[in-house]
């Protein structure tokens, strides 16, 4: 997950894909291959731990959809991109990008409700 996010802030830089076509594309695919990664462990995660999630299954089909989109669109950006469709590859990689920093903000907000839930479960006023 670190690695998409430290990347995902390179790959949609013209300047980078116009100077360092080759740096791009070697950056382009260590974002698909973590991106591909990172769901599927997510996706093991999720099965694996099915009382994790403070909201429950629906939680858990919540993520699990996300993380399927989320690999939906890097698959696209590499199919564009080994066609050669810059415009499409362009979109998708923006799709891409948009649910990338959705996933990093969301999962801190996540784990503080999280916590405020524990302490509620357990007696606490939590904060």
């Amino acid at each position: 997950g670190v690695v998409v996010l430290a990347l995902v802030l390179i790959q949609p830089l013209s300047p980078v894909r116009r100077r360092w076509p080759a740096v791009h594309r070697a950056c382009g695919n260590v974002y698909i291959a973590a991106s591909v990664v990172t769901c599927c462990g997510g996706l093991l995660f999720l099965l694996t731990t099915p009382d994790l999630c403070v909201g429950g299954w629906n939680m858990h089909i919540a993520f699990a959809l996300y993380g399927l989109v989320f690999l939906t669109f890097a698959l696209l950006t590499w199919t564009h991109a080994r066609a050669r469709r810059v415009r499409e590859q362009r979109v998708e990689t923006l799709e891409h990008i948009r649910a990338a920093l959705s996933i990093a903000t969301n999962v801190p907000r996540a784990q503080l409700l999280r916590d405020e839930v524990d302490a509620l479960r357990h007696g606490h006023e939590g904060r």
